[in-house]
């Protein structure tokens, strides 16, 4: 999803959470928490809005295991962003790309055997 599509997805998520009977408290955590995405200072940066995307997936499924949880100890407030953890997803993400480019840099093995093997076939 982009951030855009996100955006207009968790109208309706919330919406149906309502109707659906959730309790106020946990609409009204999630609503924030989308809004502290869609208003955070990492979408100005590059890939911003990707890696803000990354979290709120990250997060989303974490507070909703840990509401279903038998014991509550584990429940979070998802409203507040962990700003720790957004980094580490921030520097995860990054040092994959990099990791692509380096290998996509790198011809695959065996392309200068293979080139020279039409020159002079074995």
């Amino acid at each position: 999803l982009s951030m855009q599509q996100m955006t207009i997805a968790k109208n309706s998520l919330l919406a149906h959470m309502e109707k659906s009977g959730w309790p106020h408290k946990h609409v009204l955590a999630l609503a924030t928490f989308f809004l502290q995405l869609e208003n955070h200072d990492k979408q100005q940066e590059l890939e911003g809005n990707t890696i803000l995307l990354i979290y709120q997936a990250h997060v989303r499924c974490e507070w909703n295991a840990a509401l279903k949880a038998p014991s509550r100890d584990a429940t979070f407030n998802i409203g507040v962003i962990n700003d720790a953890l957004l980094e580490s997803i921030s520097m995860e993400y990054w040092n994959v790309h990099r990791a692509e480019g380096v290998l996509g840099s790198v011809p695959p093995p065996y392309t200068q055997l293979t080139q020279a093997n039409q020159y002079f076939p074995l």
